[in-house]
């Protein structure tokens, strides 16, 4: 019975997670965009007298905009809830493998390879996830997101 309910919770998640990011994709792909602003303004040619007058100005200049990457993490939503979802993932499995370690049956073959496995993967989304924030941290305010 704990088989069942393992593995049907496992292939649940799976089904979830592979529609969520197939829903994702799809309105990435077919959704309405809005079109870009330019924020570029075109800069007038320095003649000699205006190049050292700008040599000597000290004034701090504008940051820089984000790159594309940034951009592209910020544009990032839904990974907050794929990683809640392997965080519960796997704490339930590594409670359902505390909970094997005690019974006197063995569990499935391959079941704490598939507790690692998840484990890992749950690292990588909240890393993931780290830096969907910092990107969102750094793109804000940024019209050409």
């Amino acid at each position: 019975m704990l088989y069942f309910l393992i593995m049907g919770g496992l292939l649940f998640s799976v089904l979830f997670s592979v529609g969520w990011m197939l829903y994702r994709a799809g309105r990435w792909a077919f959704g309405r965009r809005a079109p870009r602003r330019s924020t570029a303004k075109p800069r007038p040619r320095a003649t000699a007298g205006t190049k050292r007058a700008a040599a000597k100005d000290k004034r701090p200049r504008p940051a820089r905009p984000p790159g594309a990457l940034a951009r592209f993490l910020a544009r990032l939503g839904s990974v907050w809830a794929l990683t809640l979802l392997a965080l519960l993932l796997y704490g339930g499995f590594k409670l359902a493998e505390h909970g094997m370690e005690a019974s006197p049956r063995t569990p499935p073959a391959g079941f704490y390879g598939l507790v690692i496995s998840l484990g890992w993967l749950a690292l990588g989304l909240v890393t993931l996830s780290l830096l969907v924030v910092a990107a969102r941290w750094r793109c804000r305010g940024d019209d050409s997101r």
